[in-house]
C-alpha cells in the first residue's frame, strides 16, 4: 500500500481520499480516490515482470489493446505519464487508468443479446489484421497426476478423491489436446485469450473490455469453442448460450477453416496451463488454491462429457447455414 501512496505522488494523482484493493488472481488492483479523480491502479507482481522481454510483451499487449480500440472494439487504455504507460517504482510495474463507474455483469444478468454481442467482439477481433511477434499461447501438456495425487493425499483428501476419480478423464483430455496442437498453430491470429465476464465492463449495455495481459496468437476456432463454454458454463451448461454463441460467431467471422472437433479438444490448453498452475501452489496448503482447483477438475470434466453435444450443435448449425 505504500507504493501507491508514493506512486500517486509521482504522477501527481492529488491528494488521497480513499484507498480500495479489488480481488484478483495474480497481481494487484487498488481503486484509489483521489480529489482530482478516481483511479485503478494495477501493480504487476515480480514474477508477471521479472525481466525485459516480459516488459516488453505487456508493452505489446497495450499497443494491440489500442488497435482494438481504432477498430471500433471498446476497450480501457491505462494513461500515460512521462510518455510511457508503465511507472516503475521499488522493483514493481504499476498501470494507471481513470476508473469508470461501469459494472460488471454475472452469469444470471446475462440474456441472448448479450451472448450475441460478446460472440461478434471476439469474431471480430480474430478477423483483424494484426501483425505481432506475441508468442503463441499453446504450450504442450505435461502434468504427472499420480506424483500429484500423492503428494495431496494427506493435504486435502477432497480434492485428492475428485483427482483419483478423475484421473482417466484428464489424461485422455490431456493426449488429445497435446495430439492436436500442431494443427492449431497453422492458423493464428491475435486473441485476448483471457475473454470472461470478469474482464468485461457494460456501459448502456455494451461490452467494453478490460486486461490484456493474456493478449498473444491463437487459433480463432479454438477460442471460439473455449468462449461459448465459458459464457454457456456456471456450475451447469446452457445449451441455448452455447449454440447462440457459436452461431454469432460464425455470422460475423464467416466460414469455419479449421477442424471443430479437434479444436473442441485443443481449447481446453489454456485451462490445463492453470490447472498446473495451481497444482504447484497447492503444496502451501492454501484452501482458496485448494477449491479452485477442485472446480476446475470438475470443469474439465463436465466439459469432457459433453464434447459430443458441442459438435453435434455445431453441426446443426453448419448444416442450417448452409440449407
Amino acid at each position: 500500500m505504500t507504493n501507491i501512496v508514493k506512486i500517486v505522488d509521482k504522477c501527481k494523482l492529488g491528494t488521497i481520499v480513499n484507498i480500495d484493493t479489488f480481488k484478483s488472481s495474480q497481481n494487484s488492483v487498488y481503486k484509489v480516490v483521489t480529489d482530482k479523480n478516481m483511479y485503478v491502479i494495477k501493480e504487476y507482481s515480480m514474477d508477471a515482470i521479472s525481466s525485459y522481454y516480459y516488459l516488453k510483451k505487456r508493452k505489446e499487449q497495450i499497443k494491440i489493446s489500442e488497435i482494438f480500440k481504432k477498430n471500433s472494439i471498446d476497450t480501457i487504455i491505462p494513461n500515460s505519464y512521462n510518455n510511457q504507460k508503465f511507472v516503475y517504482l521499488n522493483k514493481h510495474y504499476y498501470l494507471i487508468y481513470d476508473y469508470y463507474e461501469q459494472k460488471n455483469k454475472r452469469f444470471e444478468d446475462l440474456d441472448d443479446n448479450d451472448i450475441k454481442k460478446l460472440a461478434y467482439i471476439q469474431a471480430k477481433i480474430h478477423k483483424l489484421n494484426i501483425k505481432s511477434k506475441l508468442p503463441c499461447t499453446y504450450k504442450k501438456i505435461k502434468i504427472n497426476l499420480f506424483r500429484h495425487k500423492e503428494r495431496i493425499k494427506f493435504i486435502s483428501p477432497e480434492l485428492y478423491q475428485i483427482l483419483n476419480d478423475n484421473t482417466d478423464k484428464l489424461n485422455k483430455i490431456i493426449d488429445i489436446c497435446n495430439s492436436n496442437i500442431k494443427k492449431a498453430k497453422e492458423n493464428l491470429c491475435i486473441s485476448h485469450n483471457d475473454y470472461k465476464l470478469l474482464n468485461i465492463l457494460w456501459k448502456d449495455n455494451e461490452p467494453i473490455l478490460l486486461d490484456f495481459d493474456a493478449v498473444g496468437l491463437s487459433n480463432p476456432t479454438c477460442c471460439m469453442c473455449e468462449s461459448a463454454f465459458n459464457f454457456s458454463y456456471n456450475g451447469k451448461i446452457n445449451y441455448n448460450f452455447y449454440k447462440i454463441y457459436i452461431k454469432a460467431y460464425i455470422e460475423e467471422y464467416g466460414l469455419i477453416k479449421d477442424d471443430f472437433y479437434q479444436s473442441l479438444f485443443v481449447c481446453l490448453n489454456g485451462k490445463l496451463q492453470w490447472l498446473i498452475y495451481m497444482f504447484s501452489k497447492n503444496h502451501l496448503k492454501n484452501n482458496n488454491y485448494i477449491d479452485e482447483t477442485i472446480m476446475m477438475i470438475k470443469e474439465l470434466v463436465l466439459y469432457y462429457n459433453n464434447i459430443e453435444k458441442f459438435y453435434y450443435i455445431y453441426q446443426q448449425i453448419k448444416f442450417n447455414k448452409l440449407k
